[in-house]
Formats: structure tokens, C-alpha cells, sequence
């Protein structure tokens, strides 16, 4: 019959530790993306504020329509 040697107590210690080192540097890959896609999220709502921003304005230069004299008058 074949038996499995006991693996000493510092082997599993080593083996535990790099485990450990594996989750932390997985869970620092996990937070730098995260933070990489706020970023990506950060500069497309701005942009999206802009073209709203732009938008409304034309909008407001569409009902401005000039008449005679000095006024301008809103539709």
C-alpha cells in the first residue's frame, strides 16, 4: 500500500503564506482597475456634460430670434 509522507509543518506554512501572497496582489489588481474604470466613467460623463451643455445652448440661440430694433425677443 502507498502512503503520502506528512508534509512538515514549515511546508504548509510556505505554502499558506504564498497563497496569501497570491490574494493580495490579485486584490491590488482588482483595485487598480477599478479605479482605472472611475477614471474612464469620469471623463466620458464630462464629456457627455459638455454635449448636453452644448446642446442646450444651440437651443437657446434657436428661440432667440432678432426683430426690428435693439430687442432681442424669446419665442
Amino acid at each position: 500500500m502507498f502512503t503520502i509522507p506528512p508534509v512538515p509543518p514549515q511546508a504548509k506554512q510556505i505554502q499558506i503564506d504564498d497563497m496569501f501572497s497570491k490574494l493580495d496582489n490579485s486584490s491590488g489588481d482588482l483595485e487598480r482597475l477599478r479605479e482605472e474604470k472611475d477614471q474612464e466613467i469620469a471623463i466620458l460623463q464630462e464629456g457627455m456634460d459638455s454635449t448636453i451643455q452644448q446642446l442646450s445652448d444651440i437651443q437657446q440661440v434657436r428661440d432667440v430670434v432678432l426683430v426690428p430694433g435693439p430687442e432681442l425677443t424669446r419665442l
